[in-house]
């Protein structure tokens, strides 16, 4: 029993209490805040050794900071030798307090299933287990965040055999196989139970019940739950694999990290926005003034796209329909994991064989795998496309032998223009693949040059094992922008490359990988490991498969991200294109190059081809809002925005592309305010650039202020100098030396990591002018050139201008305006960091000169 006092903390009232204890809401006297306490069963410490052993796992749990894992705080015990722990004092419910009322929403059981792999994937990369995931140690915040309870606690009531009638009944039905039969644990443990956990939030029922513990042992070692799919309309297939893949009786059959599932969740995600169901998380009620806001959003996305295909529409040829074609999701004949796996992964091969033969055209894969289990029509699926012929099919996969079945159809007459079934072993798949895209050649009366043919027929590996990492890698590649999901995509490539060392493909796309990763990476140390990784990678790619595009677009993505050699970048991407023609990722990436070089007129160009064969992806209209600015042609670079927008709410970088084009285009600032009010209300997301354009916006009003909150969470490096800026331009010069010195510190240790990155070292010339060192400042720009990359124009001019080199800064900006550069005459009325030229002649006639 506990008194009204234990230690400094005043117990308020008892929470609840169960086999692992019992819990207090408390009152913390010291720092005067609500606490939770946990009083430990007496057999949990009942003499030293066990005593230490508690407070060695509670110690190691502790050292774990992750929003969705439960705080501790302290480790205390009172004075007739109880232990206790303090942990945060959380308003809410659990989620078996949740689940009592039902089964929960998918968007809700996939938010909360996110949340829980999160806080398990930051402890599993600690080396701690959690051993008892299950809905009463699954806490759920009235502010929508979950919180993982008992980290450490299982294992010690494992060791100790605890096993009280009522309280370990319902944490068997959570148990692994193996954790059931007290075999060795790993992480995958706690990936089981998580399964479990999904399956109860889905359906109300456990996959594993009964009244009796050693019945549920038994379903557990020897039967197959009910499909969710069964209990529960509406249960999306891939929702369903991902439960049924944590539920593996075998360890080895589940995910091997949590991190695969939550790409998978996320993934799933992305599939209901674009199909565009409307997900909500389960704590926010969304008021019902937000129905104008989506409904106008619709009507805008309708619009936007009818503005764009008129105006690619009247800049360029009608293309010939015949010869676009659209390869949509291969459909899996028995929906088992297998199945569904060599659907996704023949669908891929397809796309990327189809896109050697030249005088095809075929939609990204991005565009067609909403059409998953759609119930569209071929005609309404190709005119949503644009293409006049669908490649349709389904698969099966039974241990080594496979089937493929495809449809060439034409859209126009709706009949079959060739259809196949194949019945082969496993090893077969890339001569059926090979076999496939000559015959559809054949049918569209295209005749195939050698080199193609030679394409074609080219088998990346002998060693199948190698093959379906590889897949596996591609899929996180292609689904992932982002740092986790690209680092997964390279581990996967570099398991590939160790099961066939000559698999010239993997090692490519590793090599892509870790170049990409470079500039994504948050650590500095880090970046140094991964600029080795991508050499070494690309060095195997080059000697293992020189003449394969993917090579040489490895090659591009190394001088562009490492090497920030934007000419040879172009080079190597064009050989690609050459050999690879109708791929919609590298003429998108040629399109950042050529954009980056100046060349706006060429961005555009492949801007529009890009969307053109992925019209559902955002990255045609991203480049075409760039590319659009850079012309000089904002109302066009506003409506791609749109485009981006529309089809995209909850991302910010549609809104920063779109302010830019507002603001610094047009000059339109309360437009602008009016943009950004908007934004907030939909971004939850990729709001680095929204951010920057936040703080430019406020600076172009002078509201310095306005322009230093809107950074408060902001985590990039340049986020100093922007500070530093803002605090200058505030006369505040203790603030603002004291942000350029935190920035120099943070370049420094970047080009620590790559010292051939430009962009830092033209950051940290700029830091420097800051600081007031002329001489390292010169320094630093000096690794680059004005022609080097025409994203520096506007940090060379503000770098003279921080030196007080106001001649040198009217030069550089005399240049900018006669080569028609990216800066605007409303950035150059408004923008306050070049007061100091304004009252020069020069500066004056240039502004004119601007105007026209």
């Amino acid at each position: 029993m506990v008194t009204e006092m234990v230690s400094h903390y005043k117990i308020i009232e008892k929470l609840g209490g169960g086999g692992m204890g019992v819990v207090y809401k408390a009152e913390d006297t010291k720092l005067s805040r609500t606490v939770a306490l946990k009083f430990l069963p007496p057999e949990l410490t009942m003499d030293d050794e066990s005593k230490q052993r508690f407070i060695n796992e509670a110690r190691l749990a502790s050292s774990l900071q992750h929003n969705n894992v439960c705080s501790i705080h302290d480790i205390d015990e009172t004075e007739d030798g109880q232990i206790f722990i303090c942990m945060d004092y959380y308003d809410g419910e659990t989620l078996k307090e949740k689940i009592k009322n039902g089964p929960l929403k998918l968007s809700q059981t996939i938010d909360i299933s996110v949340q829980i792999a999160s806080g398990l994937l930051k402890a599993h990369e600690n080396k701690i287990i959690h051993r008892d995931i299950k809905p009463a140690n699954i806490f759920l915040t009235n502010d929508g965040v979950v919180k993982i309870l008992d980290f450490g606690l299982a294992k010690l009531s494992g060791q100790l055999k605890i096993s009280k009638m009522g309280s370990t009944l319902g944490t068997v039905a959570y148990m692994s196989p193996e954790q059931a039969k007290g075999d060795e644990v790993d992480n995958r443990t706690d990936i089981w139970s998580l399964g479990v956990v999904m399956y109860e939030m889905l359906t109300g029922q456990l996959p594993f019940k009964s009244e009796y513990e050693q019945t549920i042992l038994y379903s557990i070692f020897n039967e197959e739950p009910e499909p969710t799919t069964a209990l529960r309309t509406g249960v999306p297939m891939e929702l369903e694999r991902i439960i049924l893949k944590a539920l593996s009786k075998n360890p080895g059959d589940r995910y091997h990290h949590v991190d695969e599932m939550i790409v998978d969740l996320k993934n799933i995600k992305i599939t209901e926005q674009r199909l565009g169901v409307k997900r909500t998380q389960y704590t926010r009620v969304r008021k019902p003034k937000s129905i104008f806001y989506w409904t106008a959003a619709i009507i805008l996305l309708i619009a936007s796209v009818f503005l764009v295909w008129d105006f690619i529409r009247s800049n360029s040829a009608e293309p010939d329909k015949s010869k676009f074609i659209a390869v949509l999701p291969f459909q899996p004949i028995n929906n088992t994991e297998d199945d569904i796996t060599f659907a996704n992964g023949i669908h891929d091969d397809v796309i990327t064989q189809l896109s050697k033969i030249g005088e095809l055209k075929i939609i990204a894969k991005s565009s067609v795998i909403e059409y998953q289990d759609s119930k569209k029509s071929i005609k309404e699926i190709a005119d949503e496309l644009g293409v006049g012929t669908v490649l349709s099919g389904s698969t099966r996969r039974s241990n080594n032998l496979i089937r493929v079945n495809v449809q060439l159809i034409d859209v126009e007459t709706g009949g079959h223009l060739w259809a196949e079934s194949y019945d082969r072993p496993y090893d077969d798949i890339f001569a059926i693949q090979s076999d496939l895209s000559i015959k559809i050649a054949t049918a569209l009366q295209i005749k195939l040059a050698k080199e193609e043919l030679t394409s074609i027929q080219t088998e990346p590996t002998g060693n199948m094992l190698a093959w379906d990492c590889f897949r596996k890698g591609k899929y996180f590649w292609e689904i992932s922008y982002n740092f986790e999901g690209n680092i997964k995509a390279a581990e996967m490539f570099r398991e590939a490359c160790s099961l066939d060392t000559n698999f010239a493909l993997a090692w490519a796309y590793q090599s892509m990988a870790y170049s990409t990763v470079v500039s994504q990476s948050p650590s500095f140390k880090e970046r140094a490991v991964f600029i080795q990784k991508a050499e070494y990678s690309l060095q195997k790619a080059l000697e293992t498969g020189q003449g394969l595009p993917e090579t040489h677009l490895a090659e591009a993505h190394y001088f562009y991200h490492i090497k920030s050699d934007l000419d040879a970048a172009i080079l190597e991407t064009e050989v690609s294109n050459t050999m690879r023609p109708n791929d919609a990722s590298t003429l998108y990436f040629m399109s950042i190059l050529v954009s980056n070089k100046g060349n706006w007129q060429r961005g555009f160009e492949l801007a529009e081809e890009t969307y053109r064969l992925d019209p559902k992806g955002s990255g045609g209209p991203l480049l075409g809002t760039w590319s659009a600015f850079g012309l000089g042609r904002y109302k066009d670079a506003e409506k791609w925005a749109d485009i981006m927008i529309n089809s995209d709410p909850e991302s910010g970088v549609g809104y920063a592309l779109k302010l830019r084009a507002v603001f610094q285009g047009q000059g339109e600032i309360e437009r602008a305010e009016s943009i950004l009010r908007n934004a907030k209300r939909f971004v939850t997301r990729d709001n680095y650039h929204l951010i920057t354009f936040e703080y430019l916006l406020c600076l172009y009003k002078r509201d310095y202020k306005g322009a230093l909150s809107a950074l408060t969470d902001f985590k990039y490096p340049i986020r100093f100098y922007f500070r530093a800026i803002a605090y200058r331009l505030m006369n505040n010069q203790q603030e603002a030396i004291a942000n350029f010195d935190s920035a120099r510190v943070l370049y420094t240790d970047l080009l620590a990591s790559n010292p051939e990155s430009k962009t830092a070292r033209m950051r940290l010339g700029l830091v420097y002018a800051g600081l007031g060192d002329k001489i390292k400042a010169l320094e630093e720009v000096s690794y680059t050139s004005i022609d080097s990359r025409k994203q520096f124009e506007i940090d060379y001019l503000y770098l003279f201008i921080l030196l007080n080199e106001k001649e040198k800064a009217l030069d550089i900006l005399e240049k900018f305006i006669n080569d028609k550069s990216e800066l605007t005459y409303y950035m150059l009325k408004y923008d306050p960091r070049l007061d100091p030229l304004r009252s020069e002649l020069k500066f004056q006639n240039l502004l004119k000169k601007a105007k026209e």
